[in-house]
């Protein structure tokens, strides 16, 4: 949890402050157009899976005066290995760069971002932590000043650290990576 904390506030100091940048808070809503994990035992044996997931997220950033955003934003995600019927979840913080193109109503970007995760349902009882990198891209579409929707396609891969199990003597390595369609919606101040 110390670790979080010191993350978000890391985040949150290098937001852009200057007097053109405006302050926006939102939410987003993703779910899997196609995904695996894989699970890989001692660098020998490998096994991957479909999954497919689904994630909420609510953000705070600012938008600067070049049209860029970036967001701060707590990430609720869930997995599914597909013929299994337990959904594994998992909590994160993300830092997120959108760089918009555009003036006009309709605004297409593309973006980038990394995160922290942590769980403690990824085939394990202990908690884990990933790091996580994503790619965007897609179009906010300005409803009035104040209100903006945004529509994105999304790939992101969590990498999750390396567990000891059995009696110690074998390694696991998990990693999950999807594409997502989302959208979301964000008022501006």
């Amino acid at each position: 949890m110390k670790n979080k904390l010191v993350f978000a506030f890391v985040a949150a100091s290098i937001l852009p402050l200057s007097s053109h940048a405006q302050l926006l808070v939102g939410a987003h809503m993703n779910t899997s157009i196609s995904g695996t994990v894989e699970i890989e035992l001692d660098s020998s044996f490998t096994v991957k899976e479909d999954i497919d997931t689904n994630s909420v997220s609510f953000y705070i950033g600012k938008q600067n005066s070049r049209n860029n955003y970036f967001l701060l934003g707590f990430d609720n995600f869930s997995m599914k290995i597909e013929g299994d019927s337990e959904k594994i979840k998992a909590k994160g913080l993300r830092l997120d760069a959108h760089f918009v193109y555009g003036e006009k109503q309709v605004k297409p970007y593309f973006g980038l971002g990394f995160g922290v995760y942590t769980s403690d349902d990824i085939l394990i009882n202990d908690d884990i932590t990933g790091v996580s990198f994503q790619l965007m891209g897609g179009a906010k579409v300005e409803l009035t000043e104040q209100l903006e929707l945004d529509f994105a396609l999304q790939s992101q891969a969590i990498a999750w650290q390396d567990v000891e199990v059995g009696f110690g003597n074998t390694t696991m390595s998990i990693i999950n990576s999807q594409v997502t369609l989302g959208a979301g919606i964000a008022y501006k101040f």
